[in-house]
């Protein structure tokens, strides 16, 4: 039985939490959906830039250098946001049932079996995708209001100027507002998506009580958030340090059997490939080299365990956003961890029921509700 303080040592119990394979291979999956996500918008900047041919070398390093500029350009915010769009949708998905199966077994204070561990995580996904998206709509408004005062700069002449300093307090005002609303935003949705798991009602719902507890408790949500960042980093740390010292071993014992030759093509092909693989322009007078099919196979089990770590290092970090939510809850609303929204109150409100489910349903309820014993008359007096 697991003994909750109510204080910041909670948020500890996260890496509890993460010594669990289904939820890491969920965050292993969320990890690799973001590198598909990246390498798709990559490679379709590839065959850009080779006009539609097999992208090269050349074309490699313009789609690399299109992918990482941050010149704020409108078709290169319109293409940053779309990523986004594209990335947190498949992200929001994969992270639900990590959150719902984290706060069943906080609740339930057990292991939870894999049907419990996705019992609507479908239904509640869209509410932990919508709910930031939403929280976006003033910072994009007041964004468009300002460049619609931008657009008076256009106008030719004094005109343009008159018209662009009378506009300006509005415009500021507007930044002011957007900007909040973004700062807001960015603190807040953390909490979103355990909101939306804990709660379960609706996607307003979780998004006003992210906000709502940032502003009644500002002091104590920073400090949460700061002893989170510290989390966040020792876990970090922990999965590198661990990942290093596995395949350290395995490096010193092909040394110790005479196949360093192997370990050192390994480690080179796995985090230096242009050592093995030069440049196009700098194959001139290089000898070739011959990489062994068994250092790529470990170069890519190399890279598989190194994925496989980073989806348990985001299951503490998703984790730590669900105690740090059910903490800010518990001084807030002075609601303890074990009241949370169940499947089975959720199913009852959000299923309907046909004709022969609501048949069971009834003759269910009648087994369960007690038979009353027959009244007995009263006995009839006798005049004598």
């Amino acid at each position: 039985m697991r003994h909750y303080r109510y204080d910041v040592r909670d948020m500890l119990q996260a890496f509890v939490l993460a010594f669990d394979i289904r939820r890491v291979m969920c965050g292993t999956l969320a990890i690799a959906w973001t590198i598909v996500v990246i390498l798709l918008f990559y490679g379709i900047f590839a065959w850009r830039a080779a006009s539609g041919n097999a992208p090269d070398y050349n074309a490699s390093e313009v789609a690399w250098r299109m992918l990482t500029d941050t010149q704020p350009t409108p078709e290169r915010i319109a293409l940053w946001a779309g990523m986004l769009g594209v990335w947190w949708l498949g992200f929001s998905c994969m992270a639900t049932p990590i959150l719902r199966s984290g706060a069943m077994e906080v609740a339930l204070d057990r292991r939870l079996k894999f049907a419990d561990m996705s019992a609507a995580s479908r239904h509640l996904a869209p509410r932990v995708t919508w709910a930031p998206l939403i929280a976006m709509f003033v910072p994009t408004l007041m964004l468009g209001l300002c460049a619609l005062w931008a657009l008076l700069a256009k106008i030719p002449g004094v005109a343009g100027e008159i018209c662009t300093l009378v506009g300006l307090p509005f415009a500021l005002l507007f930044g002011f507002i957007g900007g909040l609303a973004l700062l807001t935003t960015l603190l807040a949705a953390p909490l979103m998506g355990p909101a939306a798991v804990v709660e379960g009602h609706d996607v307003l719902e979780a998004l006003s009580r992210a906000v709502s507890y940032l502003y009644q408790r500002p002091f104590r949500f920073l400090g949460y958030a700061l002893f989170q960042l510290i989390g966040k980093v020792a876990a970090l740390a922990f999965s590198a340090l661990v990942l290093c010292l596995s395949w350290g071993f395995v490096a010193v014992g092909l040394y110790i059997v005479g196949e360093g030759a192997l370990a050192e093509q390994s480690v080179r092909l796995a985090l230096a490939p242009g050592s093995v693989f030069p440049a196009p322009e700098a194959t001139s007078g290089v000898p070739h080299v011959v990489i062994l099919p068994a250092a790529r196979m470990l170069a890519g089990l190399f890279w598989s365990t190194a994925l496989f770590a980073a989806g348990w290092w985001l299951v503490v970090v998703l984790g730590m956003d669900l105690f740090r939510y059910l903490l800010l809850r518990y001084e807030v609303d002075g609601v303890t961890y074990n009241e949370i929204m169940d499947p089975q109150q959720y199913m009852a409100a959000h299923k309907h029921l046909n004709a022969i489910e609501s048949a069971e349903q009834a003759a269910k309820s009648r087994e369960e509700t007690p038979t009353p014993a027959p009244a007995t008359p009263a006995p009839v007096e006798t005049k004598s």
